[in-house]
């Protein structure tokens, strides 16, 4: 049989269309599927996105000058739901008339809690991607209830019952999972005096400043190697900038320490390659990246360094510390098989709904 998934893909950053990206192509060699990717920055991605999968081009749900009448609404059961703006009543129709079109799908939701609600209230099963943080307003509450799976794309040793909530029991801990799954870091490449400073696309808390005094913290036989979009950032004699890299695991494969943020899809793929890492969690709601990085220094996984003490912070000693991390810590929390869980889920969600005869009514559910 053809199965059908519709994935809704969040615009902001990059890890939610890595990741969608990544399950996709595993479900492609796993089953025959026709796959949709809806979303507002899928053009950004079009060198990740393989040709075989189907794409929907949504507009962006926040108001413009040609508004007139938008106004703001604070609601305990949505967490972004604008009166009057003309691209979220186009987005919603176009997703609509996809289901409309599709109407023997399965929609995954990495992430929206209106854009899952939305679709269940089609009449279209729904599976949401659960990202760390305290999740247990209203909204999520509500999306998680009226979901028929939950898929957390990381272990249950990252997590904890209070984050969970009472959705625990449907929720599927896929363990961590990146692009690199196949790559490991050669111990022999690494070199103990490189440095690297990863940032991500979805808005980061390295800066320049930062850049400058970790330079200024480590003697002239260090390397600091910059990777991603640094504002204002320039080289030197030991630092050097490479802006983003479409694969830069051969800079992080020389280096023997990370500094990055605690955005998901970098902390995995720091993960796959086995990296000691100095984690420095961004402001996220509902203290995502804060609780994602609590978690790593709990498993000692990272140093963590809270942002308000970047300023402050010692970088020689701290990099000192993360050189003494255990690598082989990351086995807790990867797996290999991640990927074959998720689509052995999707799967088993899509033929509940799309397989069984309905004897008396004689109504394919």
């Amino acid at each position: 049989m053809l199965y059908n998934f519709s994935f809704y893909i969040h615009h902001h950053g990059s890890g939610h269309v890595t990741r969608a990206t990544a399950i996709a192509k595993f479900l492609k060699t796993y089953v025959d599927c026709k796959i949709t990717f809806l979303g507002s920055d899928l053009l950004a991605y079009q060198h990740l996105i393989p040709d075989d999968i189907d794409q929907l081009f949504l507009p962006l749900d926040v108001p413009t000058v040609d508004d007139l009448y938008h106004q703001p609404q604070n609601l305990k059961h949505l967490h972004y739901a604008p009166l009057n703006v003309a691209g979220l009543l186009a987005r919603n129709q176009m997703i609509i008339e996809h289901f409309c079109k599709n109407p023997e799908t399965v929609c995954v939701v990495d992430v929206s809690c209106e854009v899952l609600q939305l679709a269940r209230l089609c009449g279209i099963p729904t599976v949401a991607v659960r990202q760390h943080g305290k999740r247990t307003d209203l909204a999520h509450a509500l999306a998680y209830d009226s979901a028929q799976q939950i898929i957390a794309p990381y272990c249950r040793q990252m997590s904890d019952a209070d984050e969970e909530g009472i959705y625990a029991d449907k929720t599927l801990f896929t363990g961590g999972f990146s692009r690199y799954d196949t790559l490991k870091t050669p111990s022999s490449v690494q070199q103990k005096k490189n440095i690297a400073i990863f940032i991500g696309k979805g808005g980061s808390s390295i800066d320049q400043h930062l850049i400058s005094r970790l330079q200024a913290s480590l003697d002239a036989s260090y390397t600091v190697h910059v990777i991603g979009d640094a504002p204002s950032a320039s080289g030197s004699e030991n630092i050097i900038i490479h802006g983003h890299l479409d694969d830069p695991t051969p800079i992080l494969n020389l280096c023997a320490v990370i500094v990055c943020n605690a955005g998901h899809n970098t902390i995995m793929e720091m993960g796959s390659l086995r990296k000691r890492i100095i984690c420095i969690p961004a402001d996220r709601p509902f203290r995502e990246q804060e609780i994602k990085a609590a978690h790593l220094q709990r498993l000692n996984l990272a140093v963590v360094i809270p942002e308000d003490q970047v300023k402050h912070t010692n970088w020689k000693n701290a990099i000192e510390q993360a050189q003494q991390l255990d690598t082989n810590r990351w086995s807790d929390v990867m797996d290999d098989k991640a990927l074959t869980k998720i689509a052995d889920c999707l799967i088993a969600t899509y033929r509940k709904f799309y397989t069984t005869q309905r004897k008396k009514t004689g109504i394919h559910a």
